[in-house]
């Protein structure tokens, strides 16, 4: 019978490439790919060790898995762009602006920058690293000492700290 080593060896020879192209048709990008495509064969792996249950078809699971993560990583993406595009929407002075369109931008960016101020100092770092220096998940994570995931918690609880406070700043009076 193979070992654990063995079969995660077979498995990444025969499907690897495979999984990274299906996860690059989803997230857009070769990089987030071969992250998710790494941290199924490691749930895999992680699968294996704790459960004596066998996995029938395991190119299916992988696939499988794969889709779920990419698809995941996919919808955090559009979350973060669609946060970044209000901010960037309502902080960013217009061409032929008013001068209250100028105060009103003025005011949010203000909002923006003491929202920015009252995260802790791991959330700036985070938030720093991916909008501003444009790192994956696993690059800060390697950075800041964290796992890929915790980076994924990190940021979705610093855009719901701000979407939360939208309706509360210069721009969001007298939206719902």
């Amino acid at each position: 019978m193979n070992t654990l080593y063995e079969e995660i060896t077979q498995l990444v020879n025969e499907h690897e490439i495979q999984l990274i192209r299906y996860a690059r048709s989803i997230v857009h990008n070769q990089d987030e790919a071969r992250d998710v495509v790494q941290d199924v064969f490691m749930k895999y792996m992680k699968f294996r060790q704790k459960s004596t249950e066998q996995i029938k078809n395991k190119r299916a699971w992988l696939f499988k898995s794969v889709y779920h993560l990419s698809v995941d990583i996919f919808r955090k993406r559009q979350r973060h762009d669609a946060l970044e595009e209000h901010v960037v929407d309502n902080t960013s002075p217009k061409l032929e602006a008013t001068p209250a369109e100028q105060l009103q931008s003025k005011d949010n960016r203000e909002w923006l920058q003491q929202q920015l101020a009252r995260l802790g100092e791991k959330e700036k770092d985070v938030i720093n690293m991916k909008v501003y220096e444009e790192k994956s998940y696993k690059e800060i994570a390697e950075a800041l000492d964290m796992s890929v995931g915790h980076v994924g918690i990190v940021l979705h609880r610093i855009i719901k700290k701000l979407t939360g406070k939208v309706n509360q700043s210069p721009a969001g009076e007298g939206h719902e």
